[in-house]
């Protein structure tokens, strides 16, 4: 293959979502970040992530994430250079507003997280290697309402659940432990936890149950 994501499908969990991963897929993640200390703690979040690799030698990465304080216009030109060498890109900042995000949309920015939500992550890296667009919840009606042209309805996926997610919340619905998902579904407890407080805190709920609540009156599980 010439690219670096590698298919690693377990036979019981290979199917695939619309816009997403099969289960097992491994992708490879380049980061740039201004902040050394910032980059060795993403470094650090994705290693968590048994699906997710740093990105190394000259084939392009699935996913380039670029991390930075502020996202003003300079940096979000900047990333046009980063869209031209293949793979898609998450801009994770410590400010981020509507405009930034219409602005990065427009340069083939796919993916959008503050640093306070960095835990989100390997959740957003999942979505936006599936063909998808994240963007924070609370940003969505400043960039539809700003008419921003790249908001495809095939790719656009604000505060979704991604495949992993889906299948975690199908199993606590199924009444299963923590330590029996991760069995099932090849993960450790720690990534399951995580998993778990991604779709909470980002959806902004109060628990788990809360979750598979929301999941079943949005009709995903």
């Amino acid at each position: 293959m010439s690219r670096s994501v590698r298919n690693r499908v377990d036979p019981r969990h290979g199917a695939r979502a619309e816009g997403g991963l099969a289960a097992g897929t491994l992708v490879s993640v380049a980061v740039r970040a201004q902040d050394p200390v910032l980059r060795a703690g993403l470094v650090g979040l994705l290693a968590s992530d048994p699906t997710l690799e740093l990105h190394s030698g000259p084939s392009p990465a699935d996913v380039r994430l670029c991390a930075v304080d502020v996202a003003d216009g300079e940096m979000i030109r900047s990333l046009a250079v980063d869209s031209s060498l293949g793979g898609h890109i998450v801009l994770v900042a410590t400010t981020l507003d509507g405009a930034a995000v219409s602005a990065g949309l427009r340069e083939g920015v796919r993916g959008f997280l503050r640093r306070v939500d960095a835990g989100q992550l390997p959740t957003v890296v999942g979505v936006v290697a599936g063909g998808g667009t994240y963007v924070p919840s609370d940003l969505v009606p400043d960039v539809v309402g700003g008419g921003t042209p790249s908001l495809g309805s095939s790719s656009w996926e604000p505060a979704t659940l991604d495949p992993r997610e889906l299948a975690v919340l199908r199993l606590i619905a199924d009444g299963v432990e923590t330590s029996d998902i991760a069995t099932e579904l090849a993960y450790s407890e720690r990534t399951i936890k995580s998993i778990v407080h991604g779709i909470v805190s980002r959806l902004q709920l109060r628990n788990r149950t809360h979750a598979v609540a929301w999941a079943l009156r949005n009709g995903l599980i």
